[in-house]
């Protein structure tokens, strides 16, 4: 038999603010990676050789895109219903120990 669950909400709630910050630390680093990235773009595949070269960059830098923007997402999803079940657990914990308050124990 178990001995219960518990839930250190104090170490949670610190994980699910420090994954979130990460999230956004991530999207902030890309969106200045990404502006000189386009910056670089807009001087290149000018001759016959660039244009061979952007036609293999321009699909990977989108690609890059994607997955940093999809991760981001998940990760702030994450660090929400982190948050979230926080929140139900306390709440939860709460409405049990009044429970046994009711009860006189």
């Amino acid at each position: 038999m178990t001995q219960g669950m518990h839930m250190d909400t104090g170490g949670t709630t610190g994980a699910m603010s420090s994954l979130a910050s990460a999230d956004a630390a991530v999207e902030q680093a890309w969106s200045s990676a990404r502006g000189q990235i386009d910056g670089i773009g807009g001087q290149l595949g000018q001759g016959p050789l660039g244009q061979a070269f952007m036609a293999g960059y321009r699909p990977a830098v989108t690609q890059i895109d994607q997955t940093v923007q999809t991760t981001v997402t998940a990760g702030m999803k994450l660090a929400q219903a982190g948050r979230q079940s926080i929140a139900d657990y306390v709440r939860a914990d709460n409405q049990a120990a009044s429970s046994f308050t009711m009860l006189g124990h």
